[in-house]
């Protein structure tokens, strides 16, 4: 039927071809790529991350490289895309510490790597790997704040897509206290002017309050409230919309079910 032969697609291996090429790339010694072997890692990337819906995800979050004691594995399985990219951000970056100034990786290629987690943790929402799959969405945004703050590059400072994709992905796999955490660390580098592109908007308002209302927590409809009154006290500019309201109700007769 057609429900069997989308998930057989699903679970199709790799292009031959991209996967060669990827391992190829990650066995290479740090510090030994020319401006446009280090280009055509970006391009990996991109071939990648238009990946994440095609095939299988699996839990291995292990870096694919020579010194991968999976490696043999990760060469005959077809290994989710979400890692593939993570290594080769890892490999990008190992590339620039080993001296190769003309290696910069960006906010971009980080993000394609936030992206593709946030895509497992709406795939996978409701499943352990889909907490997994947000926790490392997460863990790829700190990285990104880090290297901004180490190398004062402008390219490096995690934009509006960045935080909204994690807390998206926050979202999705129901992790409220993180969801409110990262909140709050926004508006912190917002206010003390270390990122001006982690102003909090409409959207990740609205994820949080998702979060807390899919929470199960008896006390989710008063942190719902409280996250209203907290919007309408804050001076970013963001006034909680009708959306946000509704998320709220929707929170406080959740809570009302379990009392």
């Amino acid at each position: 039927n057609n429900n069997s032969r989308r998930k057989q697609r699903s679970i199709a291996p790799p292009n031959p071809y991209l996967l060669q090429t990827t391992q190829q790339l990650l066995d290479s010694e740090p510090g030994s790529l020319t401006n446009g072997k280090w280009h055509e890692v970006v391009s990996l990337m991109t071939a990648w991350s238009k990946r994440v819906n095609h095939y299988h995800y699996n839990s291995n979050y292990d870096y694919i490289s020579s010194n991968n004691n999976n490696k043999e594995n990760a060469q005959t399985t077809a290994p989710s895309a979400p890692v593939v990219l993570e290594s080769l951000l890892k490999r990008l970056i190992d590339e620039r510490r080993a001296g190769n100034e003309a290696a910069r990786p960006s906010a971009y290629e980080y993000n394609m790597v936030i992206s593709a987690w946030a895509e497992v943790a709406q795939q996978q929402r409701n499943k352990k790997n889909g907490k997994l799959a947000a926790e490392r969405a997460l863990y790829i945004l700190r990285l990104l704040q880090r290297a901004h703050d180490e190398e004062k590059r402008p390219e490096l400072l995690p934009t509006s897509f960045s935080f909204t994709k994690v807390l998206a992905a926050l979202s999705h796999a129901k992790d409220h206290g993180k969801a409110k955490t990262t909140l709050r660390w926004m508006e912190a580098l917002y206010e003390r002017n270390l990122n001006r592109n982690a102003k909090p908007n409409e959207s990740a308002y609205t994820y949080v309050l998702n979060s807390i209302a899919d929470s199960g927590e008896a006390t989710a409809g008063i942190e719902a409230e409280q996250l209203l009154q907290h919007m309408n006290a804050t001076e970013y500019g963001v006034e909680p919309k009708t959306l946000h309201y509704t998320v709220a109700i929707k929170a406080w007769m959740r809570q009302e079910s379990r009392q």
